[in-house]
């Protein structure tokens, strides 16, 4: 079995109290994105693997009132992965399309 070796620890700027992250092609470049869901700003975080392990900042979305979860899929067929939030404070969900990796309501 051979070795992988990592590198020093990279801190990444996300919105307030992050619980959630999943980690997804959203933009259909075969990199692996991350997607973190902030429950103390009510916001989901969109960062995007520039293929040498480095995630650049792309988007801030407003979510409802304190999301804890994230689930990934195709919901409408159009080749791209699409998210929906659950927001505990507010009992509802947050269903967001995704254009070429911009996430949108």
């Amino acid at each position: 079995m051979e070795k992988v070796l990592f590198g020093s620890s990279v801190n990444y700027a996300v919105g307030a109290n992050p619980v959630t992250i999943k980690g997804e092609d959203i933009n259909n470049d075969g990199k692996l994105d991350l997607i973190v869901g902030n429950s103390g700003d009510s916001t989901m975080s969109i960062l995007k693997n520039d293929g040498t392990g480095v995630f650049l900042y792309s988007q801030t979305i407003p979510l409802g009132a304190a999301p804890s979860d994230i689930a990934l899929g195709d919901l409408d067929n159009d080749g791209t992965v699409d998210a929906v939030t659950c927001n505990g404070s507010a009992s509802t969900m947050t269903i967001l399309k995704n254009a070429n990796g911009v996430f949108y309501h």
